[in-house]
């Protein structure tokens, strides 16, 4: 039995539901990050820097968390290993967005709308050349094992990160199909990037609010202004009107109450003053 697709905002929150599972009747949707779980998943970045990717100096900044919980100072490498945090931390409930998912949540509104924010969402492998030449053949090596058509494109939920390599130190891996879009489907999906004929080798593949980009040679490069606001996740009815009710209170009813309190207010000195008026001018 398939599952339901949906691909829709719920009205007036920053939820968006991509699908419903026929059998169990669990939903796979998109909401920001919580900011205890951002900080998990920062927490969870530099141990594994400080253990396992000791001496990376690409990685050695970690990632940094804004007060409503996005995940800031990005890198496609940082990524890939901070969306494996999130997954491990959340027993594969909840990962970063895949591209497919990001165009959704693009098209809802629901990304960073500021020029200078770019969100990353993984790699664009078009072939065993420049840029990135040394990870372009480790991933064709894969590709060629899996029988992959080419081009690849690979959201974070697709890739994992070994230790080695001269330019990083670090090497991207292909380690699961979720998320993966190849061939045709890929040359596709390319069609929407803004940038990517120029690449051969491998490039980082993010968005801005200008558009789509598939060229980014750096993909060990972290900034302030890369980052990760969002998260895919799975949830019950139950999970998701928990949430509506919790942004019902933020965005109405707490505003509501507060207009009505100072309405309150207004009426009460509008009262004042006409009595005032009528002692005074009597």
């Amino acid at each position: 039995m398939q599952n339901k697709v949906i691909n829709k905002r719920i009205e007036n929150t920053n939820l968006y539901v991509f699908s419903k599972d026929a059998e169990t009747g669990v939903f796979t949707y998109s909401r920001p990050l919580f900011l205890d779980e951002a900080r998990a998943v920062a927490e969870s970045l530099d141990r594994l820097i400080k253990t396992e990717y000791r001496g990376v100096s690409c990685l050695k900044s970690g990632l940094k968390v804004s007060p409503n919980g996005v995940l800031y100072n990005m890198s496609i490498l940082k990524g890939i290993l901070a969306n494996r945090a999130l997954m491990e931390q959340t027993k594969g409930n909840a990962w970063f967005p895949t591209i497919k998912e990001g165009f959704f949540l693009h098209d809802a509104n629901l990304l960073p709308s500021e020029e200078e924010e770019l969100m990353d969402f993984g790699i664009a492998l078009y072939g065993d050349e420049n840029p990135n030449q040394e990870i372009a053949h480790s991933l064709m090596m894969t590709s060629y094992e899996k029988k992959y058509a080419m081009p690849i494109l690979a959201s974070f939920k697709s890739l994992g990160l070994n230790l080695g390599g001269q330019r990083y130190g670090v090497m991207p891996a292909l380690v699961s199909e979720d998320g993966l879009i190849r061939g045709q489907d890929a040359r596709e999906t390319l069609k929407r990037f803004l940038h990517n004929a120029s690449c051969y080798g491998v490039c980082g593949l993010n968005r801005d609010s200008g558009g789509w980009y598939a060229n980014w040679d750096e993909v060990g490069y972290a900034d302030v202004d890369y980052r990760v606001g969002r998260v895919s996740a799975l949830g019950s009815a139950k999970n998701l009107k928990d949430i509506v009710e919790t942004q019902i209170k933020e965005r109405f009813i707490d505003p509501r109450t507060k207009l009505e309190a100072e309405l309150s207010e207004l009426n009460n000195l509008e009262k004042a003053c006409i009595a005032s008026a009528d002692r005074v001018l009597s």
